[in-house]
């Protein structure tokens, strides 16, 4: 899965991290829908003994 942000984005970087997104690459502008770079960040798919369960 992946999750993109605008790259001035503190914030959003912080979240993406902290909910197991790694930082991947950042994705040049693409001016004029994106202006600015971005940061694409990544997260493997959890197999099901990987999973959190409930106890």
């Amino acid at each position: 899965m992946e999750l993109l942000h605008e790259g001035d984005n503190d914030a959003s970087c912080r979240v993406a991290e902290k909910s197991g997104y790694a930082f991947a690459e950042i994705v040049p502008a693409f001016p004029p829908s994106y202006p600015l770079d971005g940061h694409r960040h990544c997260r493997k798919r959890l197999d099901t003994s990987e999973r959190h369960r409930p106890e």
